[in-house]
């Protein structure tokens, strides 16, 4: 009935990870990868909350205790929205790159972009050496993940946005 087009079954079905170049490969991997990171400066962060009402209070002897756990409070949802959404972010960004979804590509470099102007404030505010080191290893898996979906041979991988 319809005549086939060489290579048409390609335009119409959904792309593999089998069709991928070693490159989108390699960064779906990385993106895992910075998932994982983020889960574990999650769980850091969560953990190391515990002082802080001491802390609040040593440095402020003005703040009254419910000022005190309201602080508190709003820095456990604070972690916990941020390190969920961060999670997230990765994992739905490794999905889309292993599809081959043009969305993906650009909006993990619109996500970088902001994540290097916030390691900069972060880099530039703390002393903390473990948010450091977290804040530096996400930043580097990020360059790395954006620089292999850029790289010539990933671009015919992508599908035009739709």
């Amino acid at each position: 009935m319809y005549k086939k087009f060489p290579g048409a079954e390609k335009m119409i079905a959904p792309v593999t990870n089998a069709d991928a170049p070693a490159s989108i490969s390699t960064a779906v991997r990385l993106m895992y990868a910075g998932a994982a990171v983020t889960l574990i400066y999650f769980i850091v962060s969560l953990s190391s909350l515990g002082g802080v009402k001491t802390e609040l209070h040593n440095a402020n002897h003005k703040l009254t205790a419910t000022q005190i756990n309201q602080v508190y409070e709003y820095l456990i949802v604070t972690t916990v929205v941020f390190g969920v959404i961060g999670i997230a972010l990765w994992l739905v960004m490794a999905r889309g790159a292993s599809q081959g979804k043009r969305w993906s590509q650009i909006i993990s470099t619109v996500l970088f972009a902001l994540y290097t102007l916030e390691s900069l404030a972060t880099f530039v505010q703390t002393r903390a050496i473990v948010t450091i080191v977290f804040v530096g290893l996400t930043w580097l898996v990020g360059a790395a993940t954006v620089y292999l979906l850029w790289k010539p041979e990933s671009k015919s991988y992508f599908n035009p946005v739709i």
